[in-house]
């Protein structure tokens, strides 16, 4: 157990370690860093959900919230939709998969949630993140692709702002109605 606490509190260190480094480079240098952060914080990620399994952490939440907080399928839908959507905003899509859902999916399936909706549900609310500051993956990219440096970040997040707000309809509407992502099973 402490050989694993050690690795999670290395790879934290070594994380602060570039994001002080991002910040102080420019250019393909900082961008090598911001790739390196990323992997980093995939890495992270892992590690926890290892120690959550290891532990037992994901069998005590999962009990936790079936015995305390009986909100049933629809509290438990709006709670999950609004933490993946913060959690996009800060970590990738593998991550948040890593942490999300040895988590989620025991109170989804004890609610009785369908598991394929489910993953659509999930994927398409992790998605989301991709267009949304502050990491806003997808966005970079495009930045990255247009070679035109009279673009800023900010016009591109603007312009995606749409996007966000039909994938979020969308997303609901596949949480309200199930049988649309269950249509051709």
């Amino acid at each position: 157990m402490t050989d694993a606490s050690d690795k999670v509190q290395r790879t934290i260190a070594r994380f602060e370690r570039i994001t002080r480094q991002i910040d102080e480079r420019q250019g393909p240098v900082r961008e090598a860093a911001r790739r390196e952060r990323q992997r980093l914080n995939s890495d992270l990620a892992r590690r926890f959900a290892r120690v959550g399994v290891a532990i037992g952490v994901i069998s005590l939440v999962t009990i936790a919230i079936g015995l305390f907080i009986p909100i049933g399928m629809f509290g438990f839908l709006a709670a999950y939709l609004v933490l993946l959507l913060v959690l996009g905003m800060l970590l990738d899509s593998t991550s948040i998969m890593l942490i999300m859902l040895p988590l989620a999916l025991p109170v989804a399936v004890a609610l009785g949630a369908n598991l394929v909706w489910f993953g659509i549900v999930t994927t398409i609310a992790i998605e989301i993140g991709l267009l949304t500051p502050p990491f806003g993956l997808s966005v970079y990219v495009i930045k990255a692709s247009l070679g035109d440096d009279s673009m800023s970040l900010a016009t591109i997040f603007r312009g995606a702002f749409p996007f966000v707000l039909i994938t979020l309809a969308v997303t609901i509407l596949l949480m309200v109605f199930p049988e649309i992502s269950l249509a051709l099973l």
